[in-house]
């Protein structure tokens, strides 16, 4: 069972993996820094999101089915399918907002603008 808090108002706010373990708190970023992908040599690149398989969050692994903890619920929103690339590191904008309290975050969520090539 996760015993890591994810209410978002304790600070501090947590980006790393040592931190979350040290502190007990973190966004699901923080927790699961952010997806994941593994290479599986019959099916090439496949995402995991390591925020699922809880009560009411359900993201098996389903080679090649990929899984979302959390539906797109807002115009706006993404998911893995919007962005088709593997990044081998986090966007340089969610680890900066990740330095702030969590008033700060909340008021400073970084978007990322999908372009139509990416869609």
């Amino acid at each position: 069972m996760d015993k890591i808090d994810y209410k978002k108002e304790l600070n501090p706010v947590t980006c790393k993996a040592s931190e979350v373990l040290k502190y007990k708190t973190g966004y699901c970023y923080a927790k699961s820094h952010g997806l994941n992908a593994v290479y599986l040599p019959d099916i090439g690149w496949y995402r995991l999101d390591a925020r699922g398989n809880k009560d009411g969050i359900e993201a098996k692994f389903t080679p090649p089915i990929e899984k979302l903890a959390f539906s797109i619920l807002f115009e706006g929103e993404a998911d893995v399918t919007s962005f088709p690339e593997i990044w081998s590191a986090p966007l340089p904008e969610v680890i900066r907002v990740l330095a702030n309290s969590f008033q700060e975050v909340a008021e400073n969520l970084p978007d990322v603008e999908i372009t139509k090539s990416l869609q």
